[in-house]
C-alpha cells in the first residue's frame, strides 16, 4: 500500500462553549493504526500575528469548547498512522467560525456555613457561559405568617456581597439568595435560588426574677427564681435599693459552699429593709452578675442608722 492519507477532513458541530464538535477524516492508504489528533486554540498576539495553543486531550477525536476558547477559532491537527506507524503527511481543519460564549447560568448554587446567631453564612456557586462579568446576587429573610410567605430583603453594606453574618432578625427564618448570572458583555441569564436551613433561634437571656406572695412587708418571704442558663449559678445575693437609689448587698452565697439541694434562694424581710426595694441575683457559670427589676417598696416605717455591713462577696 501507498503511504496513510487523508482526502477528506471535517469538523462537525457548532462552534459554542459547552457544545461537543467533534472531527471526522476520510482515510485511505492500508490498515489504519493509532491516528495523531490534536485540538488547537487560534490565539491572536499583540502584533497581530497568531499563536497555536494545544487543548483538549492527546488523540481525541471530540472536544468540547471552554470559557478559554471563547473568540478563538479552533483548528484540528490530524496526522493519519498506518497499522505498521508509518506517518503521512498532516491536515489541519478549522471550525467556521470563532467559538461563541454560550448563555450564563448558574451549574450549582448553595449556602454554606454556621446556621446559628453570629455565624458566617457563604454563597457558593459555579457559573458557566463565557467569562463571568458582576453577576447580581440578592438576600433576603424568608418566613410565612399563616400560609402567607414573607420575604424581607437584606441590605448590604457591599453589593453582591457572597458572605453574611447571621444576626438577631435571621433567627427562626431562612435566609435566600437570589443569585443572576451575568456575562462579561453584559448579557445576563435565568436567577437561580439557594435557601438555607431555618437559622436557629437566639438563646434567651439569662433572667432574673423575684417572687413573692402579698404585698412586701416585714416579715414577709420573697423568692429568687433564675432562668435561661443551662447549668445551676455558681453564686446568689440579695440587693437592697435604698430610698437614695444606693444598693447595698444584704446577702451573698458562692453555690460551692453549700449542698445545692439545700441552697435557699429565699430571703426573708427584716425591719431595715422598709421603706427600700429589694432585687434578686445570680453569678451564671463563667459569666457576669445577673439581676432582677427591682421589687415594690417594704411597707412599714423607715429605720433609720446605717444599714448592716454586707457580707463579704
Amino acid at each position: 500500500p501507498g503511504l496513510p492519507l487523508i482526502s477528506s477532513l471535517e469538523i462537525f458541530g457548532e462552534p459554542e462553549e459547552g457544545l461537543e464538535l467533534e472531527v471526522l477524516a476520510q482515510y485511505y492508504g492500508g490498515q489504519p493504526g493509532q491516528h495523531k489528533v490534536q485540538w488547537l486554540r487560534r490565539v491572536e498576539r499583540p502584533d497581530g500575528s497568531l499563536s497555536r495553543v494545544r487543548i483538549g486531550r492527546a488523540n481525541s477525536f471530540k472536544y468540547s469548547p471552554t470559557p478559554k476558547d471563547v473568540g478563538c477559532v479552533l483548528e484540528v491537527s490530524f496526522t493519519p498512522v498506518r497499522i505498521d506507524g508509518l506517518l503521512g503527511p498532516p491536515l489541519r481543519v478549522q471550525t467556521n467560525a470563532a467559538v461563541a460564549a454560550a448563555q450564563p447560568r448558574v451549574e450549582s448554587l448553595t449556602l454554606d456555613g454556621v446556621f446559628t446567631l453570629g455565624g458566617t453564612v457563604k454563597l457558593q456557586s459555579r457559573y458557566s457561559g463565557g467569562h463571568e462579568g458582576k453577576s447580581r446576587i440578592d438576600w433576603y429573610r424568608s418566613s410565612t405568617i399563616g400560609d402567607v410567605p414573607i420575604e424581607e430583603p437584606i441590605k448590604k453594606d457591599v453589593p453582591d456581597a457572597r458572605t453574611h453574618t447571621v444576626t438577631v432578625y435571621d433567627c427562626g427564618k431562612h435566609l435566600k439568595v437570589v443569585y443572576t448570572p451575568v456575562r462579561a458583555d453584559g448579557v445576563a441569564g435565568l436567577q437561580c435560588t439557594a435557601m438555607s436551613p431555618s437559622i436557629a433561634e437566639a438563646p434567651a437571656e439569662p433572667q432574673a426574677v423575684v417572687v413573692t406572695r402579698g404585698p412586701l412587708a416585714v416579715g414577709e418571704t420573697v423568692v429568687g427564681e433564675w432562668h435561661n442558663i443551662e447549668h445551676p449559678p455558681d453564686a446568689h445575693r440579695w440587693v437592697k435599693v435604698c430610698p437614695d437609689g444606693t444598693e447595698k448587698v444584704i446577702l451573698t452565697q458562692a453555690l460551692a459552699d453549700v449542698d445545692p439541694a439545700q441552697v435557699m434562694r429565699q430571703y426573708t424581710v427584716t425591719p431595715p429593709d422598709a421603706g427600700c426595694q429589694l432585687m434578686y441575683g445570680f453569678k451564671a457559670h463563667k459569666g457576669n452578675w445577673v439581676y432582677s427589676d427591682p421589687t415594690a417598696f417594704v411597707k412599714g416605717d423607715v429605720v433609720e442608722g446605717p444599714a448592716p455591713a454586707p457580707p463579704a462577696a
